[in-house]
């Protein structure tokens, strides 16, 4: 039986472990309004309008609700989020991890917040790491906006110690991801759930038996026209390009690193600045950290100022 994984990548929080909702809402809220017009002459006229126009009321609330704002820190998405604990519901700014096969939890915040440990487990956060016993924690909720998930089991991990200022507190791992829809326009810095898809889109499939672990997102995209394999971790703050591909390093960079073993450290590395990237209908430039392992790693720069949907029923992110 495979163990539990938290995937890793290079200075990654994963490195550690391994129109929508809100037009949608809108289109069927007024779908049901229309079913209180009345003609002027009625006795009713009067009181109905005033339904209406609470009832448009309401459906401006909700969408407002199901816009969740996006913040970008240290090249990661961020939303606000809620636990729900003992009977307290305890506010965190929840970092988006597609890397990071389960959520986690800061071992202090988890402490501050009166979290206490169920159990301990075996995680793997490196494939050529042992793997190590880690406490686990039971949250009964996770809101995000108006989506609520129930029953997680969450990984208690020192982020504070290994990676200094940039550590979060909450990680919202594929487990949580995996679940529904998630929605991002990076143009506009928002998250949405959508319940429904638009009618014309464009895909980039998934390259599921590539992948290592469960909910790993594996995609097959060219680096200066050659053809790569390259892990999803939009918890990973740089894009890393396998040195086996035979493309020349343009220069070198010092780069702070950190995983579960290792805090925080600075390094040397090899980088290919500006690179053609293509997948799917993108064609973009990025800059790469050159690394031995076999496989690549892609962060969220790609996808930035684009939006795009996450669907893990299907294996595929959704370009609208």
């Amino acid at each position: 039986m495979k163990q539990p994984k938290l995937f890793c990548c290079y200075f990654s929080l994963s490195e550690f472990f391994s129109s929508f909702s809100p037009e949608s809402i809108i289109f069927v809220s007024y779908n049901y309004i229309l079913f209180y017009h009345y003609p002027l002459n009625t006795s009713y006229y009067m009181t109905n309008r005033i339904l209406i126009l609470f009832s448009v009321t309401i459906v401006s609330v909700l969408s407002s609700v199901a816009q969740i704002p996006i913040t970008f820190k240290n090249n990661w998405m961020y939303v606000d989020a809620s636990l729900s604990y003992g009977g307290n519901n305890i506010p965190v700014q929840a970092m988006i991890d597609t890397g990071c096969t389960y959520c986690v939890i800061d071992s202090a915040f988890a402490a501050t917040s009166a979290i206490i440990s169920r159990d301990s487990v075996l995680i793997s956060y490196s494939t050529e790491k042992s793997p190590l016993q880690v406490p686990r924690v039971y949250i009964s909720e996770l809101a995000v906006g108006n989506k609520v998930y129930s029953n997680l089991y969450c990984y208690v991990i020192n982020l504070q110690k290994q990676f200094k200022q940039y550590s979060p507190l909450f990680i919202i791992g594929a487990d949580i991801l995996s679940r529904n829809l998630w929605s991002f326009d990076l143009k506009n810095l928002l998250l949405m759930f959508p319940s429904e898809l638009p009618q014309h889109y464009s895909i980039i499939a998934w390259e599921r038996k590539k992948a290592r672990y469960p909910n790993e997102i594996i995609l097959q995209a060219k680096v200066q026209g050659k053809k790569s394999y390259f892990f999803l971790d939009t918890g990973s703050r740089n894009n890393l390009l396998p040195i086996h591909l035979g493309i020349k390093s343009t220069g070198s960079k010092v780069l702070e690193k950190a995983n579960v073993s290792t805090e925080l450290t600075k390094e040397e590395n090899s980088i290919v600045e500006q690179a053609n990237f293509q997948i799917g209908i993108i064609h973009t430039k990025l800059d790469f950290v050159l690394n031995t392992e076999r496989m690549g790693y892609l962060n969220i720069d790609f996808l930035k100022e684009k939006s795009f949907v996450l669907d893990y029923k299907k294996d595929r992110i959704i370009l609208p």
